[in-house]
């Protein structure tokens, strides 16, 4: 018994010194609802949180933004002209009869239950409003009728597409159709997805369209006007989920995909890339955990690593030895903690400087770079007040001057007697003849 008393002692005693030392989740792991999700600085892909990064999704509608980034860099013209719509890509078929069929219909159909614009065969209607009814209302036919416009095909263009994934980067991307209704062999990870959003972004016109809330297509010669109306209820100013921040996005739903968003936004400075994927329960959810996630990295707080520490002196190096030269604020540099720091190293390029030294000289250029040498940036090192030489520069600069006077004063003599020599008149030489004398 007296063991046992001895031991209940030994654990309690240590039970704070476990408590002191929780368990954290990784912090680039984030606790959302949904299946997988990330969020991707905007310039650089970095990853700066992320969960099941590379887990296998359905993307569904998502999948429209390969289909704009396509067009954009290898056809633009077609967003130029008008389109005369063809049967084969308006052709459609129930969810039920698609996977009773094992899935062995064409891709590309269209289902009767999905978003579209109703388009008709035969309709003339501009590329340039197929384009935003391909992302603005996900418009699966406009999505079909720009592939085969395209390529004559969609199926040709679905080729060339995943081909122009595979460039990009993509690793683990399959597309079969060009707007992403459900299909088996039609999937895609949040790595991928944000690595295509990043490019998606380096274009003009698709930052235009995904930032637009409502737009009207023209009247064509068998519809009347279309008013388009975005799916993504962040950009709505009269949606619960409304966020300002956000630059434009694509959500995506279907039955086996589940509710899903990817969007830029932009805030303090900060521009990121969120996917959000997987989400089976109310659309709040998956809106909720899209702010929470801009959030969480928005107000981030900077870190600050000094390189030169505050009130410091740094020696220069100049004509005459060096100087200490007064660093009041220090070197540093900042960065936000999910990015990582940055590990910069400091180097010092001086300038060519002689005494005296004045207040707002440039003594040289503080020079920051990463580890491998890259993304230097250059500061101006700027004198905060003025330098005064040692006692032993004092002795070598006045010797300097001294000298420096002494070997005018030479010259001078040396120019003068020189002058002079050349002024004299030559003594004229005579020769007696011995001969003749």
């Amino acid at each position: 018994m007296r063991t046992f008393f001895l031991l209940c002692r030994f654990f309690i005693c240590l039970a704070p010194f476990f408590l002191s030392f929780p368990l954290y989740a990784d912090p680039h792991t984030v606790l959302t609802k949904g299946i997988a999700a990330a969020v991707v600085h905007a310039d650089s892909g970095a990853i700066l949180k992320e969960k099941n990064l590379d887990h296998k999704i359905f993307p569904a509608s998502m999948t429209k933004i390969a289909t704009a980034l396509l067009i954009l860099r290898q056809y633009p013209d077609v967003l130029t002209r008008f389109i005369t719509t063809r049967r084969e890509p308006l052709t459609s078929i129930t969810p039920q009869a698609k996977q009773q069929s094992g899935y062995r219909s064409p891709p590309h159909w269209l289902e009767t239950d999905g978003m579209t614009i109703q388009l008709k065969v035969k309709e003339e209607v501009s590329g340039w409003d197929l384009f935003h009814a391909l992302l603005i209302s996900s418009a699966n036919d406009a999505a079909n009728v720009l592939a085969d416009a395209c390529c004559q095909s969609v199926s040709a263009f679905m080729r060339q597409l995943n081909e122009f994934l595979r460039e990009l980067g993509c690793q683990n991307t399959h597309f079969n159709s060009p707007h992403g209704l459900h299909h088996p062999d039609h999937y895609t990870t949040a790595r991928d997805l944000s690595l295509i959003m990043k490019e998606a972004l380096k274009e003009p016109l698709f930052r235009q369209v995904i930032h637009t809330a409502s737009y009207t297509m023209e009247a064509t010669n068998l519809s009347p006007e279309r008013v388009l109306s975005s799916t993504n209820k962040l950009l709505s100013s009269s949606s619960t989920y409304f966020y300002p921040p956000c630059l434009g996005g694509k959500t995506g739903t279907t039955k086996s995909a589940g509710k899903n968003i990817i969007f830029a936004a932009e805030k303090n400075n900060r521009s990121i890339i969120v996917v959000a994927a997987g989400y089976f329960g109310p659309a709040a959810q998956l809106y909720q955990d899209a702010i929470a996630l801009c959030e969480d990295l928005f107000n981030e707080q900077l870190l600050r690593c000094f390189l030169i520490p505050p009130a410091s002196h740094y020696p220069v190096p100049t004509r005459f030895g060096t100087v200490t030269a007064p660093v009041a604020q220090g070197i540093y540099y900042d960065f936000y903690p999910s990015e990582g720091d940055p590990l910069l190293t400091l180097s010092l390029e001086p300038n060519k400087i002689s005494f005296p030294i004045r207040k707002g000289d440039l003594l040289g250029h503080w020079i920051l770079s990463t580890p491998t040498g890259e993304n230097q940036h250059s500061i101006p090192f700027l004198a905060e007040s003025d330098i005064l030489p040692t006692l032993k520069q004092r002795i070598l600069l006045m010797s300097l001057r001294i000298l420096t006077t002494y070997r005018t004063y030479v010259l001078i003599l040396l120019f003068v007697w020189i002058y002079r020599r050349k002024k004299q008149p030559r003594a004229t030489k005579t020769f007696s003849n011995p001969f003749f004398s």
